[in-house]
Formats: C-alpha cells, sequence, structure tokens
C-alpha cells in the first residue's frame, strides 16, 4: 500500500526542467588583461593543478589557474575559428616558460598540453 502511494506521489509529479541552453551571465570570461606569470617557470603546484584539469569546466579551471594570457580556437592550419568555435574547440595558453596550454571541447577541459611538443602548432596568419 505504501508503496503504491509512493509511485503514485512520484509519477504526479511534473517533468524536472530542461537544462538552461543560454549562457549563465555570472559565468566569468578569460580575460587576457588579467593574466599573470608572465615568462616565469610555472611553480610545482601551477604544474599539479595544470597536470589535473581534464574534465574540469572553463570556470572550474579559471579557478584553479587563474587567467590565461591568450585565447584561442583554431589550432590548427586545417581549420578557421568559425569552424573551430563552431565544433566548440577552444585552448587557453599560460605564459609560463614551454607555452603551457589547456584545451577545452564545449567548454569542458580535456587535457593540458604545450606548443613546445613536437607535431603542434598554431595556425598563424601574416599581419601586415
Amino acid at each position: 500500500m505504501m508503496g503504491s502511494i509512493a509511485w503514485a506521489l512520484l509519477t504526479s509529479l511534473p517533468p524536472a526542467p530542461a537544462a538552461a541552453t543560454t549562457p549563465n551571465p555570472e559565468e566569468i570570461e578569460p580575460d587576457i588583461r588579467l593574466a599573470r606569470g608572465m615568462g616565469r617557470e610555472p611553480t610545482q603546484q601551477e604544474l599539479a593543478l595544470l597536470q589535473g584539469v581534464a574534465g574540469r569546466s572553463r570556470q572550474e579551471v579559471l579557478r584553479l589557474l587563474g587567467h590565461p594570457a591568450w585565447v584561442y580556437h583554431s589550432t590548427s592550419k586545417d581549420k578557421t575559428d568559425e569552424q573551430a568555435i563552431r565544433e566548440g574547440l577552444e585552448a587557453w595558453e599560460y605564459a609560463w616558460k614551454g607555452r603551457h596550454v589547456v584545451y577545452f571541447h564545449n567548454g569542458v577541459a580535456t587535457g593540458p598540453g604545450s606548443f613546445d611538443h613536437p607535431g603542434v602548432a598554431i595556425a598563424q596568419v601574416p599581419c601586415d
């Protein structure tokens, strides 16, 4: 009897609201003007935090590592910024020696990297 009452209550509840599809206006965006650590070696603590970013949101990475010095969308010559944005790709570069980067897909960090590793390069367009 008690089980059927609980079932009736649960099934009579309205469905849970769908997840918001609009960005939260309170989310902090990366601001390259607030970058710190320019040109120095990262501390052991910063390196440890960098290694643990996979699976974290953009907001969590900002809280852990601070603001990046550069934000990129396309990190290869095969993809334009517009294509990368549509695909949800983003890379944040921190200005420590060694050019450490955090890669994101749809707002979730996929892991750290470095532009100094062989085979990794940023598409650069000459500015005249």
